[in-house]
């Protein structure tokens, strides 16, 4: 295991009690450190617990999860401390998504709009459980760290040369989660104005036309689990 993750990240090491410096200690949750002293039936029945209050909407990821997570481990480098998820295919074999260290006060402080954009749930997700989760290898294909979550018209599009009139509002969309091959699903508001009931979204491309007003939930619930089979 710790050689095929060290191909991506060579200085990765895991922790363990024995392991742990007082340095990691004051920098992990008290529920990333109890992780430790469990179990791993335990540890991933515990991270799973704290998946649980997403399944009225991300139903089909909580629910592979819950069938396909095998193991859990606290791991370090020098990107810092983070949560390695082991998870296996339908053909047997496993993968390795990433959970960051919850947001801190300084992480929304250095992207308010980037935090303000989210969804309630999200936002509960990023301050208590992780501040980006995706797969390990190629930092893709799940929700992006708040410092990586981006405003549209920052970055420069090719693809608008071929649209044409310009579909949405660059300066009022953020690009949220990145499917790794130029596809992006982006949340579109204009942050000065009350927040709406329904989350209005968009799937955004580099290459291609976008796919305006998509189910925000939906389609992130397809392409999480897109990932887990990819």
């Amino acid at each position: 295991m710790l050689e095929y993750l060290q191909k991506f990240e060579p200085d990765l090491v895991l922790l363990s009690t024995e392991t742990l410096t007082d340095d990691d200690t004051k920098l992990l949750p008290q529920s990333w450190l109890d992780l430790l002293s469990l179990q791993q039936r335990q540890r991933v029945d515990r991270v799973i617990q704290q998946w649980d209050f997403l399944v009225s909407k991300l139903f089909e990821t909580h629910f592979y999860l819950l069938q396909n997570l095998e193991e859990v481990h606290l791991a370090k480098s020098r990107r810092g401390l983070t949560m390695l998820y082991k998870i296996k295919t339908k053909n047997g074999e496993s993968f390795y998504y990433e959970g960051r260290l919850p947001a801190t006060d300084e992480d929304k402080a250095s992207n308010q709009n980037g935090y303000a954009i989210l969804p309630e749930q999200l936002q509960q997700f990023y301050t208590n459980v992780h501040n980006g989760w995706y797969y390990f290898s190629s930092r893709s294909m799940g929700f992006l760290p708040l410092e990586n979550i981006f405003n549209l018209a920052s970055e420069d599009w090719g693809i608008l040369d071929s649209i044409g009139k310009q579909p949405l509002s660059l300066e009022n969309t953020y690009a949220i989660f990145n499917s790794g091959m130029g596809g992006y699903l982006c949340i579109e508001r204009d942050l000065t104005q009350p927040v709406a009931d329904k989350v209005h979204s968009h799937l955004w491309f580099s290459k291609k036309a976008p796919n305006l007003n998509v189910e925000f939930w939906p389609v992130l619930d397809t392409w999480m689990c897109i990932g887990f089979e990819e």
